[in-house]
């Protein structure tokens, strides 16, 4: 069991107060904002009565804080941690902006992006950098009907601001022992809204005919052609894959690759094989004239070697 006394640790003119907390046959102290002058002390003991009130009313605090938590096993530099934080003094934003930072130096930049404009839009709707203890369920389904009218911000900023305040908690509580620096749990009573379902974007088999029909004229006619036949016929590979292609990712027949998007966030590091049909050679040996060929140089080289066997 925890006791708490008034105390003081010098012997000056002027001393400043302290709580001391005796706990498991240790002892640690939390210093006050009040000084006591050397004449209100007796054998060492404070004698001031407006400061003994003053130190009550600290340690009224302190018991009520741990009356509902089990600190039997707890050490005494750990109760002290836990008497002295408060979750209003711990920085969401800060935070935030560290495990965001994290991101990006793990190579997780397109996903950082999203956390920081996530971040940026609640920090505007407070109006200011957010603590852990300002993020109420109120305040968070105002948030959210403030992004009613957009077709994924509505769930995804929402999803992301709730994964980093779970991170917050792991960072700074400690469930096995019941230290909870940060107490409040605001999503419990808020409902994220799924995002829209969003509209078919298939293309009709006419309409691909038409583009692979196209006779282009210029120059850079024949470039957006040419960068059309290698996504229609490469099952809709980003350009930037196919920029990054290497003659080793060619095997039997196959471009097998790991798509840039989401490398960094799937446990299969987005692995993809597609097929390359024949009929793709001829683009291919056609950009030799092109400047594609500077962008996916990389692909032509594999491609080529296969068109020539």
């Amino acid at each position: 069991m925890a006791t708490f006394h008034p105390a003081i640790r010098t012997n000056k003119e002027y001393n400043s107060v302290y709580v001391r907390i005796s706990h498991n046959s240790n002892t640690e102290y939390i210093k006050t904002s009040m000084t006591v002058h050397k004449s209100s002390i007796r054998k060492g003991m404070i004698s001031d009565h407006t400061i003994l009130a003053n130190c009550a009313l600290k340690i009224k605090s302190y018991i009520d804080k741990i009356n509902n938590t089990d600190i039997t096993n707890w050490t005494v530099q750990e109760l002290k941690k836990f008497l002295i934080s408060d979750s209003v003094d711990i920085s969401f934003s800060d935070f935030a902006r560290k495990f965001i930072n994290k991101m990006i130096i793990s190579g997780r930049k397109k996903p950082a992006g999203n956390y920081t404009t996530a971040l940026n839009s609640l920090e505007s709707h407070y109006k200011k950098e957010i603590s852990f203890s300002d993020i109420t369920s109120k305040e968070l389904r105002k948030w959210i009907e403030s992004l009613s009218n957009t077709s994924r911000a509505k769930n995804m900023y929402p999803i992301i601001i709730k994964k980093l305040f779970d991170e917050g908690c792991l960072e700074y509580n400690d469930y096995d022992r019941n230290i909870f620096n940060i107490s409040n749990q605001p999503f419990k009573a808020v409902k994220i809204p799924p995002a829209e379902t969003p509209s078919k974007r298939s293309v009709d088999t006419e309409i691909i005919r038409k583009i692979l029909d196209v006779k282009p004229v210029l120059p850079r006619e024949e470039l957006a052609h040419d960068v059309s036949k290698l996504v229609l016929y490469l099952v809709g590979i980003n350009t930037i894959d196919l920029y990054f292609l290497e003659k080793k990712e060619f095997v039997n027949g196959k471009i097998c690759y790991n798509r840039t998007k989401t490398e960094k966030e799937r446990a299969d590091k987005a692995y993809i094989e597609v097929k390359v049909p024949e009929v793709i050679f001829s683009t291919i040996l056609s950009l030799g004239k092109s400047v594609l060929l500077v962008r996916v140089n990389c692909l032509y080289f594999v491609l080529l070697t296969c068109a020539s066997h």
